[in-house]
């Protein structure tokens, strides 16, 4: 669950040197913080801090809530409607038939990835700017 290490795999199919690290504080939703970054950094590309800065959403076994305080999320409320209907995400959720929460999800998440930076092998880092923390890379001496 947390800590999540990811390590690259070799051409004959064994496990390789290290790549990412990341975690979570938060109970019941480390699972969901952890995989949201995990996503954003294997599969859409994103750096380290891209991906622990992004919206924080998911459902345990009840309402979808989405992370009212990122800055992208629109909390408004219009007259007669709910927190969130101004919202182009939480809006595409309720009208695939979600019921959907807008509440802080402060997940406390960082992140580690190694990389090549200029020729040279680094660590760089994110740590979640919705709480105190801080993360710090360093070059790879070999």
């Amino acid at each position: 669950m947390a800590p999540t290490l990811v390590f690259k795999r070799n051409a004959d199919g064994t496990r390789g040197d290290f790549y990412m690290a990341t975690g979570s504080p938060g109970g019941a939703t480390i699972i969901q913080y952890v995989a949201k970054t995990l996503v954003a950094a294997l599969d859409w590309k994103l750096d380290a801090q891209q991906a622990v800065s992004m919206v924080d959403f998911g459902s345990n076994n009840a309402t979808l809530i989405v992370g009212g305080e990122h800055p992208n999320i629109d909390t408004s409320i219009p007259a007669g409607g709910l927190a969130g209907d101004n919202d182009t995400l939480v809006r595409g959720l309720r009208d695939l038939g979600h019921t959907v929460n807008v509440a802080a999800q402060s997940s406390g998440l960082s992140a580690i990835v190694r990389e090549v930076v200029g020729g040279n092998q680094v660590l760089t880092g994110g740590a979640d700017p919705r709480r105190e923390g801080n993360v710090l890379g360093d070059t790879i001496k070999r």
